[in-house]
């Protein structure tokens, strides 16, 4: 169900730029009630992340574009 979903999501969003205006979108995760850290698919459902989330996010979509899911050196 998560690929169908990443799929969907990566046609639509189908360059960095594009990526990038969907996690700017999303609310800023504060952790009100402690740390977090969602999956990609928790990302999309609650439509908040932090620094890390959203890049989790980011990799999970562009990877599906045949983009390299980097996300740290």
């Amino acid at each position: 169900m998560n690929k169908d979903i990443f799929r969907k999501i990566s046609k639509k969003y189908s360059t960095p730029q594009k990526v990038q205006k969907l996690i700017r979108a999303l609310h800023y995760n504060r952790e009100p009630n402690g740390e977090t850290l969602k999956s990609a698919y928790k990302t999309l459902k609650y439509k908040n992340a932090h620094c890390l989330e959203a890049a989790l996010l980011a990799a999970a979509i562009l990877e599906l574009r045949g983009y390299a899911p980097l996300v740290m050196s």
